[in-house]
């Protein structure tokens, strides 16, 4: 008696259902980059992650690498590299292949409208519609089958930007759309339930931002949600389970790294803290495969660092027991 007074239970369907509850989710060391970088993108196909471009600092000059990470055997391999090296670009994935959109090709000063698609079946790269505004530093998300860029800079942080402009890979065509309500650059955005939930980023150059914008594409407007907790830039976000997992970045001053992990659930507009990642950086790219989110290079000093880490975060969460177990449970057997 003393378990079942723990715990507020609900029955449904045959079914004793307590209500979901994430327990500290765990981060575990894995296998290096083979090329440490930071400003770099990761995008999914196939279970695998493709790690493109970025600098490997000093002189901040693109890289055109691409590194295949593949977690089911911890290990990484070399692939074609991208035509044109470049840092702060993004990526997106649709139909299994890869777009790699605008960037710079060195430091902040060099905005590239390039969009080149990657096909990893074929392992060869293809050149694109050019994007109308040339930017670094934006971000991107992918919803029905459409690349929406977002956000941006034309220089180093000083000409900020609410474009948003839209590709259709079956066209090769972009569509300009609403603006995001605040100009900003190095934001994360992810999408849940069909909404694209751009955070964070630098409204200010050199300052951080907590805001949470959304885009709702079926009546292409945009909406404010609660702000972040920890205002920050040149950070990472993936979407796990329908909440968004905020990692890393800068607060901005010193644009020294930071481990913080914030939870967003866009069900209840609330944000939560998970456990901080282990390796101190910003300017890195996170990836989900099989719920597990994998953060990839980065760095902690701006700008002379940039890691080869690979940290994974696999979060553990009570979703429901059977009747049977909890009957078994109570019983203390």
């Amino acid at each position: 008696m003393k378990i079942c007074r723990l715990f507020v239970v609900l029955t449904l369907c045959g079914l004793l259902i307590l209500p979901t509850a994430a327990i500290a989710g765990t981060w575990t060391a894995k296998a290096d980059m083979p090329t440490g970088r930071m400003g770099l993108s990761a995008s999914v196909v196939d279970r695998v992650i493709f790690a493109i471009g970025g600098s490997n600092v000093g002189d901040l000059v693109g890289l055109s690498t691409v590194e295949a990470y593949d977690p089911a055997s911890d290990t990484w391999t070399t692939l074609a590299e991208m035509p044109t090296p470049r840092l702060w670009l993004a990526t997106g994935v649709v139909d299994g292949i890869i777009y790699a959109v605008g960037g710079s090709s060195i430091g902040g000063m060099n905005p590239l409208s390039t969009v080149e698609a990657y096909d990893p079946a074929s392992d060869t790269w293809t050149t694109l519609a050019k994007m109308p505004t040339a930017r670094l530093g934006l971000s991107i998300s992918v919803m029905d089958g459409i690349i929406y860029a977002v956000g941006g800079t034309q220089n180093s942080g000083f000409t900020l930007l609410s474009t948003v402009e839209t590709y259709d890979p079956a066209t090769d065509t972009w569509t300009a759309l609403a603006e995001m309500p605040t100009a900003k650059a190095w934001s994360a955005s992810s999408v849940v339930d069909g909404k694209m939930y751009v955070i964070g980023g630098t409204a200010s150059f050199g300052s951080g931002s907590s805001t949470v914008e959304v885009y709702d594409p079926a009546t292409n407007t945009w909406t404010t949600q609660a702000d972040m907790p920890t205002q920050r830039f040149v950070l990472s976000a993936s979407m796990v389970n329908g909440k968004i997992f905020v990692i890393g970045g800068t607060e901005g001053g010193d644009f020294r790294g930071i481990p913080t992990v914030e939870v967003y659930d866009p069900a209840t507009d609330t944000w939560t803290t998970e456990s901080d990642m282990p390796t101190v950086r910003a300017r890195l790219a996170t990836s989900v495969v099989d719920g597990t989110i994998y953060a990839i290079g980065g760095g902690e000093v701006f700008p002379t660092d940039a890691f080869p880490t690979v940290e994974a975060f696999t979060l553990t969460a009570i979703t429901a027991v059977s009747a049977t177990t909890w009957a078994t449970i109570k019983q203390g057997k």
